[in-house]
């Protein structure tokens, strides 16, 4: 399943607030889209202290896109 939280994709999905990705399992801070079945994240960047990483001379947010084995989990979901 391909979730997007951001408004101008195709996948947007309003109700996908209650899902959590995680990546090889770990969880994922500041997801903004992620497709499970081709193992896929799309998400803001961060530097080492934890801030979002700005583009220069810029008003946005830098994104990456990591690979890896993808879960979407809800938030209140256990990993066995």
């Amino acid at each position: 399943m391909r979730i997007s939280v951001d408004r101008k994709s195709e996948y947007y999905k309003s109700n996908c607030v209650g899902l959590k990705p995680y990546l090889n399992g770990k969880y994922v801070r500041g997801c903004v889209e992620a497709d499970d079945i081709n193992g896929w994240v799309r998400k803001y960047r961060f530097d080492n202290d934890g801030n979002y990483v700005m583009a220069k001379f810029q008003d946005y947010i830098l994104e990456e896109i990591v690979y890896g084995i993808v879960e979407l989990r809800k938030e209140n979901e256990e990993k066995e």
